[in-house]
């Protein structure tokens, strides 16, 4: 097998690259061919693997376009991301695709496979689950998952045509906000009771938002007593139930002597 570490490579020329702009990653493959020009292109086959800082990426193909900076990868792809929290992304695909300079990337499924899987993975937490026709990605700043998007976690499970989340800082020092927005043919949102004081419910709207603060390097902890609790918004026609937990039992009242009903 042979190694191929790619860094100052990444760039059009070294003579132009500064220290914080090289992008350097170790790619391994039982097969590789490149063809060098204006515009070098690098072809990997065989149980790649791409590994960059907290990325790695399997597949059983790949192409790098030097110019471009984009990298193409075919077959049994899976994509494994690890937060600074040490929560893993994990995606499972057929074909993808990445561009080092804008940090966007895609991903597809086979026609057997019919759908994307997106795993969420934190520290002794259980792990939630998508599924999605298609995904895309900017960055660790925005994922939109597009076509018949089921998700759940141990809070929530969703049902919508279109899902976009964003990872935004909080409004408090070492928090961070996580948006969720879901759209199209009416979207349908659950609620499961976390505590004996929380409370559950379901929604159906046009449009619905889920606003998630949490601890930035806690993924493992809510965060709510720090960063604030959660809200749920339904845009446009909205229907749905929800249950309150009473904390407090009720107590039942004694009749005083003297001040009850009399029996004749």
């Amino acid at each position: 097998m042979k190694t191929l570490i790619l860094a100052v490579l990444f760039l059009p020329s070294l003579k132009e690259a500064r220290a914080e702009q090289v992008a350097g990653a170790v790619v391994t493959s039982k097969e590789w061919d490149v063809k060098r020009g204006k515009n070098t292109i690098e072809n990997f086959s065989g149980d790649v693997h791409y590994h960059s800082g907290p990325n790695q990426i399997w597949s059983d193909w790949a192409r790098f376009n030097h110019a471009l900076q984009d990298w193409l990868f075919k077959g049994h792809v899976k994509a494994f991301h690890i937060e600074d929290s040490g929560t893993v992304l994990k995606a499972y695909g057929e074909k993808g695709g990445y561009n080092q300079a804008t940090q966007k990337g895609w991903l597809k499924p086979s026609a057997k496979q019919k759908q994307v899987l997106l795993i969420r993975q934190p520290l002794n937490e259980f792990p939630g689950h998508a599924t999605a026709d298609k995904v895309r990605w900017v960055g660790t700043s925005k994922t939109t998952l597009d076509g018949h998007v089921h998700a759940q976690n141990l809070q929530t499970e969703s049902w919508s045509d279109k899902s976009v989340i964003l990872e935004n800082p909080g409004d408090k020092p070492g928090c961070s906000l996580r948006r969720v927005t879901l759209s199209g043919s009416r979207p349908v949102a659950v609620k499961f009771r976390q505590a004996p004081k929380d409370w559950t419910g379901a929604v159906k709207a046009d449009q619905l938002k889920m606003f998630e603060p949490h601890l930035s390097n806690q993924e493992g902890s809510d965060g709510s007593d720090v960063c604030g609790e959660s809200r749920y918004v339904a845009l446009g026609h909205a229907r749905g139930w929800m249950v309150f937990q009473n904390s407090k039992k009720r107590k039942k009242k004694k009749t005083k002597p003297g001040k009850g009903k009399s029996k004749k």
